[in-house]
């Protein structure tokens, strides 16, 4: 057996001592010096003979990233934080898309807008089988834009004439991220949205996808493209909502903070409805 424990220092010093003061002998005895040193860290690193645990590499330890992202968040004076998420938190994952299929609805609701004028719009809410189970499509807005810079939302955009929701969640995630419209089955929708500082009104159409494709942004609308497992959203820490003001006239906003990003406003809110919906059977 190998002497685990063999004291290397008398061969080092032997062999790195000088044995005269010419410089050829200097460097003779460092040529050998350098010589076993490389002996030595490759016996210890290949056969593990000075040190049974072998040599490998130093683990990086570094502090856990941060959640949430550069998202500029445009807080009231008046807010507090609500943590528990709206969804059975006790609910098992959703591995396979057949689910979505059961709790989207599937006839289209009534378009009724909050007011009077709101500019209709619709969104691809996309969703794929993954590696940690179902996986939704996003993306991340511009910095270069006027309104809603940096922010995470979905594919989607203003409703052209005589278009429909579907169309118009397909073609915008088709000029927007590459998403070719044959790959994607719509099987329903989810609860429209309203929207105060863009007058808005979305209408979220669910699509589902056989895998999940690989895109880019295609047009500077966009400046990331990415697929956010549903097992991400939920786990704890995620989520949390706020309430923006004062009682009785307060309202709850829905956020989740991810590794890089943080998640917010409309696109939260269509989140959260789709997560109830598919951890929540009874809601």
């Amino acid at each position: 057996m190998f002497p685990w424990h063999l004291n290397v220092q008398p061969l080092i010093s032997t062999s790195c001592r000088p044995h005269g003061t010419s410089g050829s002998a200097a460097s003779s005895s460092l040529a050998r010096c350098l010589q076993i040193l490389r002996l030595l860290v490759w016996l210890k690193c290949s056969t593990n003979l000075f040190n049974p645990d072998g040599c490998q590499e130093p683990q990086r330890v570094s502090e856990s990233a941060p959640r949430g992202g550069q998202q500029v968040v445009p807080r009231p004076s008046v807010w507090n934080r609500v943590v528990s998420p709206p969804w059975n938190v006790d609910a098992e994952a959703i591995i396979s898309t057949r689910r979505i299929t059961e709790i989207v609805d599937t006839e289209g609701l009534p378009i009724q807008p909050a007011f009077d004028g709101a500019r209709h719009a619709a969104v691809l809410v996309a969703l794929s089988p993954g590696a940690q189970g179902v996986e939704v499509l996003l993306t991340r807005r511009s910095q270069q834009l006027r309104q809603h810079k940096g922010e995470i939302s979905f594919p989607g955009g203003r409703m052209d004439p005589g278009e429909t929701a579907t169309q118009t969640a397909l073609r915008e995630a088709y000029e927007e991220v590459g998403l070719d419209p044959s790959m994607v089955s719509i099987v329903g929708e989810l609860s429209h949205v309203n929207t105060v500082a863009s007058m808005s009104y979305i209408i979220p159409k669910v699509g589902l996808l056989d895998a999940s494709v690989p895109l880019a942004p295609q047009t500077m609308e966009a400046d990331k493209v990415m697929w956010v497992p549903l097992a991400e959203l939920t786990a704890t820490g995620t989520y949390h909502g706020e309430l923006w003001g004062s009682s009785p006239t307060d309202r709850l906003l829905h956020f989740f903070e991810l590794a890089d990003e943080t998640v917010w406003g409309a696109t939260g809110r269509i989140l959260v409805d789709l997560l109830v919906r598919l951890y929540s059977p009874s809601v």
